[in-house]
């Protein structure tokens, strides 16, 4: 439903984001503005996607790094409220990607946009994990890192994770999701999102471009 929302905003915005780059030599009308503008939005897009592509070949390749990778993904996974969370933060990723036309390393060049102050985030309206949830979160985590941390210390005895509690460890994954996971984390789905989005463009570009060589 967030894609589609963002699509329609882009729509709406995309003919004065562009008006001004228009070439001179061509007719300035609504329907060439509006193919020749999503043309420059479908090629930003698949661009950044590749971006992300790339940099899911840096797979884990340690025990102690596919350990913490397999917590993130779980944890996050399980926690309707910390989908919730970085739902929020992925969006508004694909606002700055879609809107200002950043490039997806570009994102961690911006200083200012860090969603995870509570503060901030009360501001904007968006999902507050409260001191309560938190503790609630901790038993979820704690169930999830013992079966994990189990098979971790079968493979791995002698790992620089075997004697670490779920307890030494929440604060560092509960924090990693806050502040990283709706940049970093679910890059497959970002794909799957951005995807969702190419294929918008292209529909609404073929529909345009049939309307003006009918017309």
């Amino acid at each position: 439903m967030k894609t589609k929302f963002l699509a329609t905003l882009l729509i709406l915005t995309t003919i004065n984001f562009f008006a001004k780059e228009a070439p001179t030599q061509q007719p300035i009308t609504t329907e060439w503005l509006e193919v020749n503008e999503f043309k420059k939005i479908l090629m930003h897009l698949k661009n950044v996607k590749i971006e992300i592509l790339n940099s899911l070949r840096d797979v884990p390749n340690n025990y102690d790094d596919i350990f913490f990778n397999n917590l993130l993904n779980e944890f996050h996974d399980k926690s309707q409220l910390l989908q919730q969370y970085t739902s929020e933060t992925m969006y508004d990723n694909f606002s700055l990607i879609c809107y200002s036309m950043l490039n997806w390393n570009d994102l961690f060049d911006i200083s200012f946009h860090n969603l995870s102050s509570m503060k901030q985030r009360k501001l904007m309206g968006l999902t507050i994990i409260t001191d309560a949830d938190k503790k609630e979160l901790y038993i979820l985590f704690e169930s999830i890192y013992t079966k994990l941390h189990q098979n971790y210390c079968k493979e791995n005895p002698d790992g620089e994770l075997a004697h670490k509690t779920a307890h030494d460890m929440f604060e560092k994954t509960y924090e990693t999701i806050i502040s990283l996971y709706g940049f970093v984390m679910p890059k497959a789905l970002i794909v799957k999102e951005i995807d969702s989005i190419i294929t918008e463009f292209e529909a609404l570009i073929a529909e345009l471009t049939a309307q003006l060589k009918s017309s």
